[in-house]
């Protein structure tokens, strides 16, 4: 007798288990040095609490976009099997993840609540900073996913 397979629960199993080898193969040491070297002169003044709200929308940031660029390896990798050019990847998932990387960033400030908490000029400082920080974490994401897809893990 054939058995019925939940489309939903075989997606969400999918999602959980990229989410688990994203989380093990993020580099963590290279992010809180980012944070140490870019972040915290920025927010050095802000009390304690407020700093750990800024510090931790980074830290999501970073692990959502380095998940991001896992999911975009798998296009990457479909193409480069398919004979096109491979050497341009970076610069062609930066652009066609770009407006995934703004929603995630934009996603990420409301859900701290950085424009409340902080006032005008910093929190321009902060998106500032997750600009520089989400294409770098996608790239990274990306290389790993493809590792990964040679590996056949994923």
């Amino acid at each position: 007798m054939a058995k019925i397979i939940s489309l939903e629960s075989r997606r969400a199993e999918h999602t959980e288990r990229l989410r688990q080898q994203a989380l093990a193969g993020f580099p963590w040491s290279e992010l809180i040095e980012y944070v140490r070297v870019i972040l915290n002169p920025v927010t050095s003044h802000l009390p304690v609490n407020k700093r750990w709200m800024v510090e931790e929308s980074v830290y999501r940031l970073a692990y959502e976009s380095f998940l991001l660029g896992i999911q975009a390896s798998r296009k990457i990798y479909r193409e480069a099997r398919d004979g096109t050019e491979k050497s341009l990847w970076k610069e062609r998932v930066e652009k066609d993840f770009r407006a995934e990387g703004d929603r995630l960033i934009s996603q990420t400030a409301h859900d701290f609540q950085l424009f409340q908490i902080l006032d005008e000029w910093l929190s321009q400082s902060v998106i500032v900073v997750m600009e520089d920080l989400m294409p770098r974490w996608l790239t990274r994401g990306a290389e790993y996913g493809l590792l990964l897809r040679k590996q056949r893990r994923i």
